[in-house]
């Protein structure tokens, strides 16, 4: 079932854009199996990288990057020297982009859609889409992650902007 993509509104109850998910119990398959075909529909059909399930009014701690869904994901491990600045747009901010740093190594755990615990090493892209996903299910917005307030400033006019170019 395709939903509308939860947008984050200034002046507004975003809470469910800056509310921590916490976690959840995915051990039935079904359940999992659900979760992802609508994550993975929504995220097709909105055209995005990745998408996180409060994105699309869920209060489930998972999301799906290119047609993969992680259950419960958390960031264990951060390469230090490893961050560099990435352009990055976000569905619930109309696709307008921002440059955030963000670590290009990291060690990840997740639950994958067959139930199993997997921790691994992600880098570039993948880690990059990785991380702006989790940061959806720590309540932390896009907005949130730039560096410097007059950024910030014109990221939200440029936001404003296309927001009401979207009503």
């Amino acid at each position: 079932m395709i939903r509308d993509i939860v947008l984050f509104k200034p002046r507004s109850d975003n809470s469910m854009l800056t509310s921590p998910i916490d976690e959840k119990d995915y051990s039935d398959k079904e359940v999992r199996e659900k979760l992802h075909e609508t994550l993975e529909e929504n995220r097709i059909h909105h055209k995005g990288l990745g998408i996180a399930a409060n994105q699309l009014g869920l209060p489930d701690r998972a999301f799906n990057i290119e047609g993969k869904t992680y259950f419960n994901p958390k960031v264990i491990g951060r390469a230090e020297d490893s961050y560099e600045p990435f352009s990055e747009g976000c569905l619930s901010f109309l696709s307008v982009r921002a440059t955030i740093r963000r670590a290009n190594q990291i060690q990840v755990s997740y639950m994958d859609i067959d139930g199993n615990v997997i921790e691994e090493e992600l880098d570039g892209i993948d880690a990059i889409a990785f991380q702006h996903e989790l940061d959806h299910l720590e309540g932390i917005t896009m907005v949130d992650n730039i560096d410097s307030n007059i950024q910030k400033k014109k990221f939200m006019e440029k936001y404003k902007k296309a927001l009401k170019k979207h009503k």
